[in-house]
């Protein structure tokens, strides 16, 4: 796997694809397929999780796989971390909170936030 880096993006080439990770807001570009959105939603039983701060990617892992990291402030928890995972053949997404609270709906790719460019509401 081959990384290259940029201001604005990590380009990742697999072998088998290509993945455009933004360093300034919480997306990534997977050649000729789609746009990932990478923010998450994960409510409690108490509330509804919005998101209201996002901060750059992380380059967290590099070997035999590439993670990415996406820390977000939310409403509902006292840390939210999207997490994209590359391999050479698969991407994987996930989402990880730390705080109390009763898991309710939980929504990957989307959900509500307050983007930094003050865009707002339902993202899917």
């Amino acid at each position: 796997m081959r990384i290259t880096t940029t201001d604005q993006a990590y380009h990742l080439d697999s072998g088998h694809y290509r993945l455009t990770v933004s360093r300034t807001d919480p997306s990534a570009e997977l050649e000729g397929w789609m746009t990932l959105s990478l923010i998450a939603s994960v409510g409690t039983a108490s509330g509804r999780d919005e998101t209201y701060e996002t901060f750059p990617a992380v380059l967290a892992g590099h070997g035999n796989g590439v993670i990415f990291d996406f820390p977000q402030r939310t409403t509902q928890w006292e840390t939210k971390t999207v997490r994209l995972t590359c391999t050479p053949e698969t991407i994987a997404l996930e989402v990880r909170v730390e705080g109390d609270g009763v898991l309710g709906d939980v929504t990957l790719m989307g959900g509500r936030a307050v983007l930094n460019s003050r865009a707002a509401g339902m993202f899917r």
